[in-house]
């Protein structure tokens, strides 16, 4: 199946929304972000899929606060960011793999900062950005051409 724009954007919105009680309104305007988080994961079969979540600081601080109940006011440590979104691409990497239907395999989520939040946008990338509470998320999906049966026997072999 083809992971469209409308499925991914769906995906990244109810995985948030069940995982994180996003406020309706900010409790102050988000300044504009100078870093940014990246969490990707590989989904790993017949086809070769990244998914990579990106987040400012402020958005990842607030999915760490909910995620791990961090008391109101106090700020989440940046590995408690890198976790909480680590795992938001964790649990809509799991749901897109089970979207592509292939015997695959998840990879563990790999978390960095970034200094932009832009993609590197090749052929097959679908992009969408998802607003909560006036913070973008971005989602940026990837899939490869299937792999070849002797791709598999010498990645294996390896």
């Amino acid at each position: 199946m083809q992971i469209t724009e409308e499925i991914l954007r769906q995906l990244g919105r109810d995985v948030c929304e069940t995982m994180v009680e996003f406020p309706q309104q900010p409790a102050d305007s988000p300044t504009k972000a100078t870093r940014w988080l990246s969490a990707s994961v590989a989904i790993q079969g017949l086809h070769r899929d990244h998914l990579e979540v990106i987040a400012d600081e402020q958005l990842a601080a607030v999915i760490a606060c909910t995620i791990f109940a961090t008391p109101l006011g106090e700020t989440p440590s940046q590995s408690d960011m890198f976790d909480a979104l680590g795992e938001i691409a964790n649990q809509i990497g799991g749901n897109l793999k089970g979207i592509i239907g292939d015997e695959a395999e998840l990879s563990l989520p790999v978390v960095k900062t970034l200094t932009s939040p832009d993609a590197h946008i090749a052929a097959g990338t679908t992009r969408v950005t998802i607003e909560f509470a006036d913070f973008p998320l971005t989602l940026v999906y990837q899939s490869s051409t299937p792999r070849t049966h002797i791709d598999t026997v010498l990645c294996d072999a390896v």
